[in-house]
């Protein structure tokens, strides 16, 4: 039986947590999610008015890749397919004789079983595929719904993802995992680095063309949109429903996975952590003041962690 993995932030790393542990391969999806970088950065839009705590210029099917390659792990062949090709179901179900499939990304707007479908149209989501079954495609949806059930149409309507802006094409898949290297602590933490050190080195050549922030600098934008009292329901619900939290978990992930190596970094990503707390709770309350310091404190944070990620 396939286990098991459920936060729906972490959509990508539960999901290939779960598909290497049907293999026997027990990775833990903080370490997923510290490998893909995604977690690295901040990127802020006036319009539509919205803020992210990761790299602008950094997808998560790239990421996730990135970080299973780091660990040593080879995937199955999956050929790219274009953006007006039909959604490869028949691949799919050949491609789950060797075992559960990781898909996405999917439009989360478009998952019906999901209960909250109807709200969260675009938004990016990552899921584990164990069976195809007449109609109907059977999978592990991290965001708190193990064996769900979703037809065929449906899945292929999903898996277009054509209203999802973080992706690198479209019927992405992830299955067959294996071993073609076995990597020391030591290695995957330098392997980490040097990925880190050049998605940092890059931030800003992917969004500046649209006209957004990133970094400190997009930090710094919210916060003091944020002291004003401009803070409208949907950036209200960006930072207390997702973003905030989000960070904190991946920041205490990023301070754990340092912590034998840099621990000048490590102490820098708890802080971080703590900070992300702190706004958390001033923006559930709409203490909009102490969220705006709060907000100071994470710029402050970015600049010096980009420093020494960059070193």
């Amino acid at each position: 039986m396939t286990p098991y993995i459920g936060n729906g932030a972490y959509c990508y790393a539960n999901s290939a947590s779960m598909l290497l542990a049907s293999h026997g391969y027990q990775v833990s999806p903080g370490l997923l999610e510290v490998l893909s970088g995604v977690g690295l950065g901040a990127i802020y839009r006036r319009d539509p008015v919205e803020i992210f705590f990761s790299d602008p210029n950094g997808l998560p099917d790239a990421g996730i890749s990135k970080a299973l390659e780091i660990l040593g792990f080879a995937c199955g062949d999956w050929p790219r397919f274009n953006e007006g090709a039909e959604a490869p179901l028949d691949a799919l179900e050949a491609a789950l004789h060797d075992g559960p499939v990781m898909i996405g990304p999917l439009d989360m707007g478009l998952l019906r079983y999901h209960p909250h479908w109807e709200w969260v149209g675009g938004s990016d989501h990552y899921v584990l595929v164990t069976a195809l079954d007449g109609e109907r495609a059977r999978l592990h949806d991290p965001d708190g719904v193990p064996c769900a059930l979703l037809p065929r149409s449906e899945l292929a309507e999903a898996w277009r993802a054509e209203k999802v802006m973080f992706r690198s094409g479209a019927f992405q898949a992830w299955h067959a995992p294996r071993r073609v290297r076995e990597p020391s602590a030591a290695d995957v933490h330098q392997r980490a680095r040097d990925y880190f050190r050049d998605r940092c080195s890059g931030l800003g050549a992917r969004v500046n063309d649209q006209g957004v922030l990133w970094g400190g600098a997009a930090i710094r934008a919210c916060g003091e949109r944020i002291r004003g009292g401009d803070v409208p329901p949907s950036l209200h619900g960006i930072l207390v429903h997702f973003s905030l939290r989000l960070g904190a978990r991946r920041a205490l992930d990023y301070a754990s996975f340092f912590a034998d190596f840099d621990t000048e970094l490590a102490g820098l990503k708890r802080e971080q952590a703590d900070a992300f707390g702190l706004a958390h709770c001033a923006a559930v309350r709409k203490e909009w003041v102490n969220l705006a310091d709060c907000f100071e404190r994470l710029a402050e944070l970015e600049a010096q962690i980009k420093t020494r990620l960059c070193d």
